[in-house]
């Protein structure tokens, strides 16, 4: 297979990564229109103790989705760099099913990545989850220390 087969699936597979990376881009604007909005309105939160515990935990969430966009837009953006190089992987170790040549860049690109950054995407989930949930613990505690700061 030569280059002129493969440029027009490398360049479709750039423009689909760009694309994910400019939504997330955008995902990340919300949540901090959100956030900002949420802030600016926490006096009206801080009366019942029940609403500043919701309060706290709609805090929580934003903040931990935004380490999870962030995170996203890292991997589109390491997955547009390495499809320029990507190698096809050989058909021995690619099933049937997966003999499309954009899907066999795909799992190249993919493998790059996981070859290269495997530390910080690997478990990537669990770690918002546990962040999340970490972030939730402190701000409760720090609300029943301090109700009304």
């Amino acid at each position: 297979m030569d280059d002129s087969e493969l440029e027009p699936s490398r360049r479709a597979l750039l423009e689909y990564y760009n694309s994910q990376t400019m939504t997330h881009g955008g995902y990340i604007i919300a949540l901090v229109i959100g956030f900002l909005t949420l802030v600016s309105r926490w006096q009206d939160f801080a009366k019942p103790q029940l609403v500043w515990i919701f309060f706290l935990f709609m805090v929580s969430a934003l903040v931990a989705l935004g380490v999870y966009m962030v995170g996203r837009i890292l991997l589109w953006g390491a997955l547009a760099y390495e499809i320029l190089n990507a190698k096809i992987p050989p058909p021995s170790k690619l099933s049937p099913e997966q003999f499309t040549l954009m899907l066999r860049l795909h799992e190249g690109a993919l493998n790059k990545v996981r070859a290269r950054r495997a530390g910080f995407f690997e478990n990537f989930k669990k770690r918002t989850a546990l962040a999340l949930a970490i972030f939730l613990i402190l701000w409760i505690i720090l609300s029943i220390l301090f109700p009304h700061c």
